[in-house]
């Protein structure tokens, strides 16, 4: 690809259209208010360039028991999708969810090249644009649909051309006429459209904490046609906790008859072979991303590790091309298993946090890969901490938290906080979630506050 998603240089491309299906259950209502109370809408996830990103909850046909409570959470939030299929994960869900998505999932269309100045924007969003029910279908003719994406029942060919005048601008383009003020003017300032086909599907588990800006910024990089992105696993398949598909491999998926009897299985690696299926096999873009997206901390898989940031991230670059000390290779496990290495989690073993009687703000820190309090479990009891109880001198604990880097320190400086954690999956408990929240986005109020001001506020 043209651009690293890290690099600034992502600025000066327009950002797309991403519809996320976050597939859930009838009785999952807790942890969709925690989606929507969190990166759903904090500020830290909604960051300009998001305009065009929806997020829908997809559930089969609800219980009998929980059909009175989905239907008001629907006429509530009107964010809900319910497929006509029996609720599963492995028996075609995924499949009626591409077939739904072919017809229905439409993103709002922001123009971010309008010279229209921003308070004329704002004039033009409330008075001539009709208002869009969220979560409802809307109907809109052939014409409207190719000025803004393409019509369904449009031949294959013609969806692929038009995605393809859709590509990234070469590497080689100048691209010294986009200064950075204009860029951040351009994205902060877009003016409202209408309504559009995304330019990507995504699939997502409720069990995933998803930074909206991250992920569409890696899929800004990525092709707009034959892109299947997720975590590759084996060179097998995208992970099924979030993975996207290109508009037309997932309008592929939805139409072709084929697949109507090819639904039932492990549906990440149904996914994967569909696209083996594809026509164009060959031509198809698997973008795999695997820095940014792992499980929680505390789930004790394979796949977890603290949370991480851009200047954590360089650190352990550059200790992959240097020669670690001895004794670092030895509290690592020696050179066998230094490469996979956490500071916070050990592969089966159930996380214990480095003391007990840790305050909040602690609690988290200790969850950041790298972080000098999560280095503190290496550490042995002695005077300062009872072998009993497991406690390290409170003291200690509070000098180490004051020490911890600041956030800007940790984005390296950049204040627009590009460049780190796109999705944590794995996140099996709500307090998880939360403890989530707080370390990759901050307190909901956008102030300077800490976790420990937070606990302590009235």
């Amino acid at each position: 690809m043209p651009y690293s998603a890290e690099s600034s240089l992502v600025d000066t491309l327009e950002p797309v259209g991403l519809f996320i299906g976050v597939f859930t259950t009838d009785e999952g209502r807790e942890r969709r208010m925690m989606i929507r109370q969190t990166y759903g809408s904090h500020h830290k996830s909604r960051v300009p360039g998001t305009e065009g990103v929806r997020i829908r909850f997809i559930m089969g046909r609800p219980r009998t028991r929980f059909e009175r409570a989905v239907k008001l959470e629907m006429e509530t939030f009107g964010d809900i999708v319910l497929l006509d299929i029996p609720e599963n994960m492995n028996s075609g869900k995924t499949h009626a969810f591409f077939s739904w998505a072919a017809d229905h999932a439409m993103v709002s269309h922001w123009d971010y090249d309008s010279p229209i100045q921003p308070s004329e924007a704002e004039n033009d969003v409330k008075e001539s644009v009709p208002e869009i029910s969220p979560g409802r279908p809307q109907r809109h003719s052939r014409s409207h649909l190719r000025r803004n994406a393409f019509a369904v029942g449009e031949d294959m060919s013609g969806k692929q051309r038009h995605l393809r005048d859709q590509q990234l601008p070469s590497h080689t383009e100048d691209l010294s006429a986009h200064s950075d003020e204009h860029v951040l003017q351009r994205i902060s300032h877009p003016v409202y459209r209408g309504e559009k086909r995304p330019d990507y599907i995504v699939k997502a588990d409720e069990d995933t904490f998803i930074v909206l800006g991250e992920l569409e910024r890696r899929l800004r990089v990525a092709p707009r046609n034959l892109t299947y992105w997720g975590y590759l696993v084996k060179n097998l398949f995208m992970a099924g906790e979030c993975y996207a598909l290109s508009y037309d491999l997932a309008y592929f998926i939805g139409k072709a008859e084929t697949f109507k009897m090819m639904t039932r299985g492990a549906e990440d690696k149904l996914v994967a072979r569909w696209m083996r299926m594809h026509p164009r096999r060959e031509e198809i873009s698997w973008v795999s991303e695997k820095c940014w997206i792992y499980d929680h901390p505390k789930a004790g898989t394979v796949y977890a590790h603290g949370y991480l940031y851009p200047a954590t991230v360089n650190t352990i670059r550059h200790e992959n091309i240097t020669e670690l000390p001895v004794r670092e290779l030895a509290l690592r496990g020696g050179k066998t298993w230094a490469t996979s290495y956490s500071t916070v989690s050990k592969f089966g073993a159930q996380y214990t946090p480095p003391s007990e009687g840790m305050t909040l703000g602690e609690e988290v820190e200790a969850l950041v890969e790298g972080s000098e309090m999560s280095l503190l479990g290496r550490r042995s009891p002695n005077s300062q901490g009872s072998k009993k109880s497991g406690a390290l001198d409170p003291h200690l604990l509070q000098a180490v938290y004051d020490r911890r880097p600041t956030r800007a320190q940790r984005f390296l400086n950049d204040s627009s906080e590009r460049g780190g954690t796109a999705i944590v999956h794995f996140i099996k408990r709500q307090e998880w979630f939360m403890e989530t929240a707080l370390a990759l986005l901050g307190p909901f109020n956008g102030g300077d506050r800490t976790p420990n001001d937070v606990a302590s506020a009235p």
